[in-house]
């Protein structure tokens, strides 16, 4: 009667410990998934942080995905407001082995085809699903016949004295005619009462306008180096609050602007 009690004991032990080890192994394999950088490359975001794509164009997606225990790797593209994806590409995997996916050099990038979306708003889905895992990101994005204005990177705080250049690009499907570029004082929160910021000569105001004008050749124009970033002087702008405002003027179809507010401290 004693040694079946201790045989009892023995094998509930292996039981409970089996299915101890069964439950440490599937959140060791949900924990050991790392994703970094998933995001669309070569693409603006918009005020709302939603990526900005040009229609018929081309965009890769970045980012990647390490781990153990993954079965796949899915991209999907959705149309806000509906449930039903328009666009996936499935990229397999062996659940057993460890997985090291750069999404930018697989299938999951070169097999999407932003091109044939038509204009409007989309979220773009990750998906990693294995035995003992499900893990999703999404991002959004726009995809917009008019032209785009990224100005990615522009500092909203500014040191006094201290010259800076305009970062970022312009995009259009169709040819740019012209570019402005101006500088306002904010005079309270209404547009209404902005002016256009002049330059010190010295500690006193020398009259000259933050504004330039650009005639491109081409859909794509950086600021970078051209006379429209030399020319607005931001170590010449006085202390206080402005505007920096981007208008750009395609062959057909209507202006775009774009305005970031800075600070100069």
């Amino acid at each position: 009667m004693k040694k079946r009690i201790v045989t009892l004991v023995v094998v509930m032990a292996l039981i409970v410990g089996s299915l101890q080890m069964s439950t440490g192994t599937a959140k060791a394999a949900s924990g050991s998934i790392s994703v970094s950088g998933f995001k669309i490359g070569n693409a603006p975001q918009n005020a709302n942080g939603a990526y900005q794509l040009l229609q018929s164009r081309p965009y890769d997606i970045l980012g990647s995905v390490k781990g153990t225990g993954i079965s796949s790797v899915e991209v999907r593209v959705r149309r806000q407001g509906s449930a039903t994806p328009l666009l996936s590409v499935p990229y397999v995997c062996n659940p057993y082995q460890y997985v090291n996916v750069n999404i930018k050099d697989s299938v999951l990038n070169t097999n999407m085809p932003f091109g044939d979306l038509t204009v409007g708003n989309y979220e773009l889905k990750l998906v990693i699903a294995g035995p003992n895992v499900y893990m999703h990101y999404e991002v959004n994005f726009k995809v917009q016949d008019d032209p785009i204005i990224s100005l990615d990177g522009f500092k909203s705080t500014l040191t006094y004295n201290k010259g800076y250049g305009i970062p970022g690009y312009v995009a259009s499907n169709v040819p740019i005619r012209k570019i402005d570029v101006t500088v306002y004082f904010r005079n309270g929160d209404n547009p209404v009462n902005w002016s256009v910021a002049n330059y010190r000569s010295g500690y006193t105001y020398s009259g000259a306008v933050r504004a330039e004008i650009n005639y491109p050749s081409g859909n794509y124009w950086t600021y970078s180096g051209t006379a429209l970033d030399n020319n607005i002087h931001f170590a010449g702008l006085m202390r206080g609050p402005y505007a920096l405002i981007v208008t750009v003027y395609p062959t057909s179809g209507p202006a775009v602007s774009k305005t970031v507010s800075f600070t100069v401290k």
